[in-house]
């Protein structure tokens, strides 16, 4: 069996009798091409969240938040946090203002006590919940949540070693920010890379099936239909698919948007 070049792939982009002949590719290319095409297709998708990531750990989005930090480690009683979990003192207060902000500490999801609060609709809020937090700005239109786990050294006792320091406190608010915003994007990359595997490889099945069960039914018993078996006509498809991958993910670098919205059109 003659072995498939990588110029050969490339071919087979533009020409049928090339990509006829990438049946013959050996199973460790098919499985990287598949590989690199999942990875190339996500692209787009992987590029937006840690655009979004970074936009929302932006400090400009969150006036006055470094005062509230301040504020919280001023207050009589204790928190800090230990398996990702908020554990407080019973002296600490449960709601309070601080610079414009409304901080409240809550027993339910942060998220419900942000819809049932009266004032969230002009009034930025910290709503401190048991295993995550939620960050509210209207006048950004910023609604930011951070899971603890994410957050490092978020205590009472942390905060108070640097009150009286104003470039330690600038340091430790944008890295507070930074690690709520973006804390949860390497895993949400994964579940996004394993969940457009998946659609693809049922994409790459289907077609192939496809074009097997054409040839079979119009070409049986010839050597083209031979070399367009199931497994065969996987193999090609998988061949056809990179380019277009490719093509999408250069789109997706200048034009995260399209490439997210038109992503399986190419």
């Amino acid at each position: 069996m003659k072995k498939v070049s990588l110029v050969k792939i490339f071919k087979a982009q533009v020409s049928n009798t090339a990509a006829e002949e990438c049946f013959a590719i050996s199973i460790p290319a098919f499985i990287s091409l598949l590989l690199v095409s999942i990875m190339m297709i996500s692209f787009g998708f992987v590029r937006s969240r840690v655009q979004e990531g970074m936009t929302m750990s932006s400090p400009n989005l969150y006036p006055s938040f470094g005062g509230v930090l301040q504020d919280i480690a001023g207050k009589t009683g204790d928190f800090n946090v230990q398996n990702g979990e908020l554990y407080m003192s019973f002296n600490y207060p449960r709601r309070f203002e601080s610079n414009g902000w409304l901080v409240v500490v809550a027993d339910d999801e942060p998220a419900t006590v942000l819809d049932n609060e009266q004032t969230a609709a002009y009034q930025p809020m910290l709503i401190l919940g048991q295993n995550a937090l939620v960050i509210s700005q209207p006048a950004t239109n910023v609604v930011l949540q951070g899971d603890y786990r994410f957050l490092g050294f978020f205590s009472t006792d942390e905060l108070r070693k640097i009150t009286h320091n104003v470039q330690d406190m600038l340091t430790y608010t944008q890295a507070f920010l930074f690690a709520a915003a973006t804390g949860a994007i390497p895993s949400s990359i994964v579940a996004m890379v394993l969940l457009m595997g998946v659609q693809y490889l049922i994409f790459i099945l289907v077609a192939g099936l496809l074009l097997s069960v054409t040839h079979r039914s119009a070409m049986e018993n010839t050597d083209f239909w031979r070399r367009t078996t199931f497994y065969s006509s996987v193999k090609i498809i998988t061949v056809l698919g990179c380019g277009p991958a490719f093509l999408l993910a250069i789109i997706s670098y200048f034009k995260p948007s399209i490439g997210v919205t038109f992503g399986w059109l190419f």
